[in-house]
């Protein structure tokens, strides 16, 4: 718990992926990216001067973009860190409830208020800059601007939830 220092800053853990370097990555709502390697807790603060809970101290989901790229989906927007230097960006957006890496190499954001949005070239300096992504909403054909969830199957083609229920996106088209 957030009191002990090799332990985790929050009770509430929303997701975890497992990285190519051994390490566990948690994401926790209201600590942050919380990381076990060798055993250890490595976390904002002293263990992690670079990462800031004031911006992503809400952490719903995480996704490896590749072997030393990790995003985050926060209340808001995205924090990338290299999981090797450990260093930290991030990304003001809308709420990002979802976070999806498809086969072909783009990532799929799910948000609250901002529909669904496809990152073309998730390593780019400017990750949500205009020509990056694509936006997917109520006006363009989505039933609903909340997106909850997002999974791909084995056509590529995108499965969302939005409040309205179950949306399917052919990524062909």
């Amino acid at each position: 718990h957030s009191s002990k220092i090799n332990s985790l800053s929050s009770d509430n853990i929303y997701d975890m992926v497992y990285g190519a370097d051994s390490s566990l990555y948690i994401a926790t709502y209201g600590g942050g990216i919380n990381i076990l390697r060798e055993g250890l807790f490595i976390r904002e603060g002293d263990q992690w001067p670079g990462y800031s809970t004031d911006f992503g101290s809400k952490v719903r989901q995480l996704c490896m973009a590749d072997d030393t790229t990790l995003w985050a989906a926060t209340t808001n927007g995205l924090v990338r860190v290299n999981t090797r230097s450990l260093e930290v960006s991030q990304t003001s957006y809308y709420d990002i409830r979802a976070i999806y890496r498809s086969d072909d190499g783009h990532m799929w954001l799910g948000s609250f208020g901002g529909g669904l949005v496809e990152v073309l070239n998730p390593h780019a300096e400017d990750v949500l800059a205009e020509h990056n992504i694509r936006i997917y909403n109520s006006r363009s054909g989505l039933s609903s601007d909340i997106v909850l969830s997002i999974v791909g199957d084995n056509k590529g083609d995108i499965w969302m939830n939005d409040e309205n229920g179950i949306a399917h996106f052919d990524a062909t088209t």
